[in-house]
Formats: C-alpha cells, structure tokens, sequence
C-alpha cells in the first residue's frame, strides 16, 4: 500500500469501488478529490502476489533467503547475504505481446540468461572491475567518479536528476533536537554549497529551494529566504537563546554510503561551531536503519528520490506528517497535515500550488528536516548493455549484451 492510496481508501465511501466492465471500474467519494490521478499513478509499490505461507508471515520476521522467491520475468535463484543475488530466466513467464517495452510499462523481456548482484564494499574495486569488464553495471556510483567515468570510451553513465540530500531530525528525541529553536538555529547555519561540494562534482547537483523539487510543477520559492543562509552568527545567536545547555547532539551519519558519508564530515565540525556537543558514531547503514526507533538519537544524514508525482499525498517523504512520520509525530506539523488534506481535496491545481506553498513555508518554520541540494544519481554501465534504462531507478528488464 502507499500514503496516497491509504488516503483514497479512506476517503471512499462504503463499497466506493464499484466494477462497470472488464476494463472500467468507477470510485466514488465522500467529497471530490483533487489527486485521484497521481494517487493511482505512483509507481511503487509492485502489486506482489505471495504464497499463502508468506503472507501469512507477519511482515517484522524474516523470511530468510529461501523465502526469496522472485517472479516475472526473472526469478531469484541464489542469494548468500553480504555477498551476492543472482536471478535467472523464468521460461513459463509469458510477456505481454502487442506491446513494446517501455521501462515498468508494456512487454517485459528477459534477454539476459542471469543478472547477479555483486557485494562489492570498495567503491574504487568497483570502478576497476568495470573498466575490466568484470562487471556490467554499477548500481549508484560514487559521483566523485564520474568524471572519470564519462571520459572512457567503452562507459555510458546513465543518471536520474531528481534526488534530494537532507538532513532529518528526530523532533521527538530525547536530546536537543526536540528544541525548534535549534532546529531553526543548524537550519540557518548550514552552507549547503560547501556541503554538495563535498559530495560531487557542481554539474551533478544544484541548489533548490522546493520541497517538491525543482523542473516539476509543484516547484515552488516560497519560504526560500530560509534556504542556504550560511549565516554562522545568527544560527549562534538562536542556540544561546534556544535554552541550550551542553547537551549532547546525537548526529547519525554511515560510515558505508559514497552519496551519504562526506555530510557527516561536513555537519559535525559546523554544529559544534555553532555551540553544539556533538557525538557522531561510527555505523554503517544497517546499523542506522536499526536504530531510528531509539528516542535518544537527534539527526541523521540521509537522501530521498522523487519516485512519482512529487505532491504531498503520493510521496512517501512529503506524506503522515510530511516527513518521516515513524521518527514521531510533532504537534507543529499538525497544520501541515491539515493542509495536506486541503490539497488532496482540492481540484484546482492553481489553489493547489498557493497550499503547497503554506505547507512549505510551515516545513520551513518547523524544521523537521534540512532540504540541502537536489542531485543526480550516476550509474555508469558497459557499452556492451543496450536498452538499460533508469529513468528513475535501474530496471534490466527488456536490457541486453551485445557481446
């Protein structure tokens, strides 16, 4: 299920669903909604059909690698955790006919007898067993290495233009990052230039102000003089002010992550220039996945990816109480998800784009998360690989080796 189709349900009247024919259903609604549209069309997550002794398996146990299944066009034919997935041809799928191919639409072909997935920790191995042809792909490059990557001959880098780096704060936490006023204080601090700098090359990134992305229609400005002050001094003067008294800030930051890592190197020494005691312990991501449930922990680093529609209701990140909405719940937020009621209702994407811009401005106000600056992914592959596409993620459905 997702966010926006939660809200669709929730919305419908009583056996709103109603089945007109083979290709036509009708849904009816309390009131008119404003983002049936996106809502259906966002694309995750997959409609997965499971073995009744799966689905019966609540969702928090591990199904372990025997329940690894796979289906489609591939299916999973070996998996050794920490090393490497292989997935091979399933010969009784039967693709749709009529239809070509169109990323995660139409006809889906397996030409490639098995992919597999390789567990490669050095991100400098990787790069050298490409140029080799060891490997294919690489899934999600470090971008300092795309300079190196465009100018070989025998690699095309495909890339995807709508990331986003944030920092997010548990506002719930134990510690400091409870307090809005630091919140707003780390907020004002931050040189989001010096920190996008860190992490690539200036042509794979770029400053933005919106919440919901630039190049889409939800972009918007407002709020924006809160974007990228870099103002060191006010950001002091808010945490003397905020009641602050040498708590220590927990920032979690992995140790493990080429698109995530080099922020950590960048925010620390900035929150103790401001006034902070800062702890930031060595983890991988693993490690920080597991411990988002603790109270104790004040910020971590961290990326999102416009899937969809980046509106309110279809994006996971923007959705509940418009960020991560299992790190807590903040009664500042309220207004947002107020507001973000009030878009989904609302028909008129002109009056849409004036709530989007209170809810931004509330976002701003609240700081539950620092939006940084938007940036593409790279994934550089073989010549020898037609047809792999990453408009948004990578799919190697419908792509083949020319070799």
């Amino acid at each position: 299920t997702t966010a926006a189709g939660d809200m669709l349900k929730g919305q419908m009247v009583e056996n709103g669903w109603t089945e007109i024919d083979d290709k036509t259903f009708s849904l009816t609604f309390q009131q008119p909604m404003g983002v049936v549209i996106s809502g259906m069309a966002a694309p995750w997550p997959l409609s997965n059909i499971w073995p009744e002794s799966i689905a019966a398996t609540p969702s928090q146990e591990d199904h372990g690698e025997d329940g690894a299944i796979g289906s489609g066009p591939y299916k999973v034919s070996e998996w050794i955790r920490g090393d490497k997935l292989v997935v091979e041809r399933f010969d009784a799928y039967v693709p749709r006919t009529g239809e070509e191919g169109s990323y995660l639409a139409g006809a889906k072909i397996a030409y490639i007898d098995n992919i597999q997935w390789l567990e490669i920790p050095s991100e400098e191995s990787k790069m050298a067993a490409l140029k080799t042809g060891e490997i294919d792909v690489w899934d999600g490059a470090g971008l300092d290495f795309y300079s190196d990557m465009v100018a070989d001959p025998n690699i095309d880098v495909a890339m995807y233009d709508k990331h986003f780096w944030t920092y997010d704060f548990n506002v719930t936490s134990t510690g400091p990052a409870s307090n809005k006023m630091i919140r707003q204080a780390l907020q004002a601090a931050t040189d989001i230039e010096e920190l996008a700098a860190s992490l690539g090359p200036s042509d794979l990134w770029s400053l933005c102000p919106s919440r919901y992305r630039c190049g889409t229609p939800l972009a918007s400005t407002v709020g924006e003089e809160y974007y990228n002050e870099n103002d060191i001094e006010k950001a002091k003067k808010m945490i003397a002010e905020s009641g602050y008294n040498g708590e220590t800030f927990l920032l979690m930051n992995p140790n493990d992550y080429a698109t995530i890592t080099p922020m950590g190197q960048v925010l620390k020494p900035l929150f103790e220039e401001v006034g902070l005691t800062v702890e930031m312990p060595s983890m991988d991501w693993a490690t920080l996945l597991s411990r988002l449930p603790d109270p104790d922990w004040d910020a971590i680093t961290d990326w999102w990816v416009q899937w969809a529609s980046p509106d309110p209701v279809a994006d996971p990140m923007l959705s509940g109480t418009i960020y991560f909405g299992n790190f807590g719940d903040d009664p500042e937020v309220e207004r947002t998800k107020a507001l973000r009621l009030e878009y989904a209702f609302e028909p008129d994407p002109a009056k849409q784009l004036e709530l989007i811009g209170k809810m931004q401005l509330a976002l701003y106000d609240s700081a539950p998360q620092v939006m940084l600056a938007q940036w593409a992914s790279i994934y550089p592959y073989s010549k020898v690989v037609k047809d792999f596409e990453v408009p948004v993620f990578p799919v190697y459905i419908n792509a083949w080796l020319d070799r």
